[in-house]
């Protein structure tokens, strides 16, 4: 009996290049940073090299985001932006928490006006 032949996977989109550019970073710096070369880089962000939790591990930090951020939301959208918010609260200093809670607290006393 002959093989049975596949049909090509459909990837999900992912945002890898997307991040990289955010952050200011070209293909070359970003991949010596990791420690990958040009090419892998390249292949993983178009696609044709399946991604592993371990690249997202390692571009994660360098790009600023979660690892599954990489992977379901673009940085230019505001979407996911109050995950950004309070990942930001959360490593904020004490002090400053402090803060910020007390302007926020203000805020939702005030009544809102009509503009």
């Amino acid at each position: 009996m002959p093989p049975i032949k596949r049909p090509p996977r459909q990837r999900r989109r992912t945002y890898l290049r997307e991040w990289r550019e955010h952050k200011g970073l070209s293909m070359n710096e970003a991949a010596k940073l990791i420690g990958l070369d040009h090419s892998s880089l390249q292949r993983l962000e178009t696609w044709q090299t399946p991604y592993n939790q371990d690249h997202l591990e390692l571009l994660a930090p360098l790009y600023g985001c979660e690892p599954h951020d990489l992977i379901s939301r673009d940085p230019k959208s505001r979407k996911g932006i109050r995950s950004d918010v309070v990942q930001a609260f959360e490593m904020a200093p004490a002090d400053m928490q402090r803060q910020v809670m007390a302007v926020v607290s203000t805020l939702l006393k005030m009544k809102p006006h009509a503009d």
